[in-house]
């Protein structure tokens, strides 16, 4: 995100504020939503026993 907001010369402050909101609102939502997804199902293993059982290792072969 921050290379599409500094791809071209900022003119302004005006321009700072907006562009940030433009380049969000560019964005393909599915790719967020599916990031979230994945940093969601993490999270559910590591209150599951996997996270236990790896003892801080690696768990990801445990996640569906």
């Amino acid at each position: 995100m921050q290379e599409k907001v500094y791809q071209t010369h900022i003119a302004n402050i005006d321009e700072l504020k907006h562009r940030p909101v433009q380049v969000w609102a560019d964005l393909d939502h599915r790719h967020i939503a599916a990031a979230i997804g994945h940093r969601r199902r993490r999270l559910n293993a590591c209150d599951s026993d996997s996270c236990v059982k790896a003892q801080g290792g690696y768990f990801e072969q445990h996640l569906r």
